[in-house]
């Protein structure tokens, strides 16, 4: 199960990394970029590495 949501999330930050380069409308771009941030921090909690993978959400939380 946890090999399933690693691949998922793997595959999801990279489809949303290629959405970013590729999407014409730059508030889309920067939604896609959030969600790249999201994915890669949820993917490294999951490995065990949970202080690397809070910080992308500290610092999103920082600049609200």
């Amino acid at each position: 199960m946890n090999a399933i949501l690693l691949d998922l999330l793997a595959f999801g930050s990279v489809l949303s990394g290629i959405l970013v380069i590729t999407s014409r409308n730059p508030v889309i771009s920067v939604l896609f970029l959030i969600s790249t941030f999201v994915n890669v921090a949820c993917y490294l909690i999951l490995l065990g590495i949970n202080f690397i993978g809070q910080l992308p959400k500290a610092y999103l939380y920082c600049k609200v």
